[in-house]
């Protein structure tokens, strides 16, 4: 008997970006500025329901491009090795992302934000409403 059981996720939705590869990918959303699109599947769509323009949302997701490359990696900002929990690497054991955005707009089951550093039809796996003022 494991100890862990599998876990299987299954997406709520995909992004629609204008990043096409990692590569074209910022480091961080912190350092973007682009507009982007989260997909919500039609079966999740009523789970939109409360969010509006302005709110702060942070993003789970599965980054489906990448490949983990071992426990350690270079860190981007002084080239220095690092294991990969110390890093924002997307090399990881399980690929897992998560992103903090603002939401500009809703269409629908179209959720539009600014500031993304996701690739075009990575798997959304969660989205959370992002409060940062202590407290609340």
């Amino acid at each position: 008997m494991d100890i862990i059981p599998e876990i299987r996720l299954k997406p709520i939705g995909y992004i629609e970006s204008p990043y096409k590869t990692p590569q074209d990918a910022p480091p961080d959303s912190s350092l973007s500025d682009v507009s982007a699109k989260i997909v919500v599947l039609p079966e999740y769509k009523e789970c939109i329901y409360g969010l509006f323009p302005e709110d702060t949302i942070l993003i789970v997701a599965y980054l489906h491009l990448s490949e983990y490359k071992g426990p350690i990696v270079k860190r981007r900002r002084d080239n220095l090795p690092a294991g990969v929990f110390a890093t924002r690497s997307p090399h990881r054991p399980n690929p897992i992302a998560t992103t903090i955005t603002k939401i500009e707009e809703i269409e629908e089951n179209t959720i539009i934000v600014r500031g993304i550093d996701l690739v075009d039809k990575t798997p959304v796996l969660d989205i959370k409403i992002w409060n940062d003022k202590k407290g609340k």
